[in-house]
């Protein structure tokens, strides 16, 4: 743990990751809003094209051979928004399963924010991470989320900090010191 116990530090939050959180931190960080809506407006076109083709079908004199992609065509529309709404639920759902059996249901993190670095310690073990590690910030009704990594790598891992958990510090102030730290903005959500 090295002299994290000998340093106090500035800002202290606890998160405890119950499926409500894990759920919102999916949505939110890890793209799933994003990819449901990417789904749907792929089903959209598809239809869009179907109806298109639907229509030149009406001036055709074969509109047999048109009847059978339209119909393939609807099916795959309909599929992307089934996958959309199941699919990445399902993803969200055993993946929040697994931390389960590794950490015991609703597990605990706590975080303790230095002066150069964020110390993290849940039941499995500790994490250290410098601010420069740091990639996005982005809040949302319950949290504020800070994404590791940078580019398509801040999509996967990220730190947790319900907004209504602060030990030591404030929300108010610890925004200010984040995006201090960071040199970046917070992205509402």
């Amino acid at each position: 743990m090295g002299n994290e116990r000998n340093t106090i530090s500035l800002f202290e939050n606890s998160t405890i990751y119950t499926r409500e959180v894990y759920s919102e931190f999916c949505y939110v960080a890890g793209g799933f809003k994003e990819l449901r809506l990417l789904y749907l407006l792929l089903a959209v076109v598809i239809l869009i094209l179907a109806g298109m083709i639907a229509g030149g079908a009406a001036l055709a004199d074969s509109l047999g051979d048109v009847i059978v992609p339209l119909s393939a065509l609807g099916t795959v529309s309909l599929l992307l928004i089934l996958f959309a709404f199941t699919f990445l639920h399902y993803i969200m759902t055993s993946q929040y399963r697994a931390n389960c059996e590794i950490q015991g249901n609703d597990w605990a993190e706590r975080m303790f924010f230095y002066e150069d670095y964020i110390f993290s310690s849940y039941e499995c073990g500790t994490s250290k991470h410098g601010y420069n590690k740091i990639g996005r910030i982005v809040e949302s009704k319950n949290l504020i989320i800070l994404m590791l990594g940078s580019g398509k790598r801040t999509l996967r891992k990220g730190i947790c900090i319900n907004k209504t958990n602060f030990t030591r510090g404030d929300l108010e102030n610890f925004k200010q010191f984040i995006c201090h730290k960071t040199g970046l903005p917070i992205k509402q959500k």
